[in-house]
């Protein structure tokens, strides 16, 4: 009889509990095979949805959030570590949604992250910069920048440091001044210098409506911050 019963309960507990991880997961499934798709991203986005005030109306397509999670991808040649999309609340209609394969709702849209290594921003500075670059360091809030110069007929390692904005749709590092040991140059020994190393690249192939509102560095790594409007999650 007790079998009988819990296999009974178990029916119940599947009933209730199948659709309730399903049909979110299907949803969140569907978005990231179709932001896969539109940026032609190698790999498929993790996506998590979410109502963390009535989870039980996630069933009926109402969500408070949930998190975009790309890594490892490039954008215009720039290879980032992570871009992460924090989603504001949105509808969806789940029966369109699973007969149709796609996303049929509001769209989505939220607060956007990016981060770049230090390695890639060097690689990039390297690449770009018309002195040669021996080495990058991210830490507290700025960018130093390793190269050398002519200094009284031989060859001296300065330390270049700077900070880093966004216009355009560039990345740019903005060179402030040289200190050779320690010690800053005068600011009319390092005019030429500061202007070759004034180097920038596209951040390109971000999703539509994307507005970068800051940037900088944090924790060793170049971060980008903004939002994204009317980000394509639908088919």
């Amino acid at each position: 009889m007790w079998s009988a019963f819990a296999a009974v309960a178990v029916v119940a507990v599947v009933f209730v509990v199948g659709p309730f991880t399903f049909l979110p997961s299907l949803v969140g499934g569907l978005v990231a095979q179709n932001i896969q798709s539109d940026l032609g991203l190698a790999k498929t986005p993790d996506v998590e949805l979410r109502n963390d005030e009535a989870p039980l109306e996630m069933l009926l397509g109402e969500f408070t959030g949930g998190e975009i999670s790309i890594r490892d991808a490039e954008f215009g040649g720039v290879r980032t570590d992570s871009v992460d999309v924090e989603l504001d609340p949105f509808d969806v209609s789940m029966r369109e949604s699973i007969r149709n394969r796609a996303l049929e709702g509001d769209e989505l849209r939220g607060d956007l992250r990016i981060e770049i290594s230090g390695g890639e921003v060097a690689r990039l500075a390297d690449s770009r910069a018309a002195v040669p670059v021996s080495g990058v360091d991210l830490s507290g809030e700025e960018m130093v920048v390793e190269t050398s110069v002519a200094l009284l007929g031989a060859t001296v390692p300065v330390s270049v440091r700077g900070g880093i904005g966004f216009e355009g749709e560039e990345i740019s590092f903005l060179p402030g001044s040289i200190a050779v040991a320690g010690t800053d140059l005068p600011e009319a020994a390092t005019v030429d210098i500061l202007e070759e190393l004034e180097v920038s690249f596209p951040l390109e192939g971000l999703p539509s409506g994307t507005e970068i509102q800051d940037a900088g560095v944090e924790d060793g790594a170049v971060v980008l911050t903004g939002r994204v409007e009317g980000l394509s999650g639908g088919g």
